[in-house]
């Protein structure tokens, strides 16, 4: 898999807790599929996501939702209008990135 271009692409941010311990800032785009250099390889103590607190029920559904019908997730959210169908169409332009993956691939890969 290429590496995302450039203007995709930028560092984690690393935070040192005075008192001990860090904080990873990891960065994703929605959708898009991670090469893994981008990936951090760290063990986490912890995780936060900056999403509601049903989401990984959502993810789950939409496992099972892709299983049944490939493609179904991405389809629904370009025809419902709004931003998301926006970054999904215009992301989907992007050559060399894999994009409109449902499940979101990067956060679900970390909470596994």
């Amino acid at each position: 898999m290429a590496p995302l271009p450039e203007r995709l692409d930028w560092e984690d941010h690393v935070w040192s807790d005075p008192d001990g311990g860090q904080i990873l800032l990891h960065g994703v785009l929605p959708t898009v599929v991670y090469p893994r250099t981008m990936r951090p390889r760290t063990n986490w103590h912890a995780m936060a996501l900056l999403e509601s607190p049903d989401v990984v029920d959502m993810w789950v559904q939409e496992e099972k939702d892709e299983a049944e019908s490939p493609g179904v997730n991405l389809t629904h959210g370009l025809i419902s209008g709004g931003a998301m169908a926006i970054y999904l169409d215009e992301v989907s332009l992007l050559e060399d990135v894999p994009s409109g993956r449902f499940p979101d691939p990067e956060p679900r890969r970390l909470h596994r």
